[in-house]
């Protein structure tokens, strides 16, 4: 198997607000471009194997409900994925804000 195959049964790809990171600065929105792999027990060594092999350190698995989650944070690799399933593949591509999650401005204490 290879890393866009795994991506396109198990993979997400997170993107961040450009509009928000802008407004709110580094400090408040931490959010970057990541690619996450959601994987049983059981795929977890060959996706790290696969990452390695393309000569990229993974990062460590962590749990998210019933599923293990492997994360790809470095820009080049998450490129190299996106591209192998025909995805858009550009980091400055952005995500629209969604006004029902969050407001614009914190409510003032009470």
């Amino acid at each position: 198997m290879t890393l866009g195959l795994y991506f396109s049964m198990f993979g997400h790809v997170r993107r961040p607000v450009v509009e928000r990171q802008r407004d709110e600065g580094w400090e408040t929105y931490k959010k970057g471009f990541e690619l996450r792999f959601r994987l049983r027990p059981s795929d977890v060594d060959m996706v790290r194997a696969l990452i390695a092999r393309a000569g990229f350190r993974p990062p460590n698995t962590y749990t998210k409900g019933a599923r293990l989650i492997q994360p790809v944070y470095d820009p080049q690799l998450v490129t190299l994925i996106l591209r192998a399933c025909g995805q858009d593949a550009d980091p400055n591509t952005q995500r629209e804000r969604s006004p029902e999650r969050r407001s614009k401005y914190k409510p003032e204490p009470g």
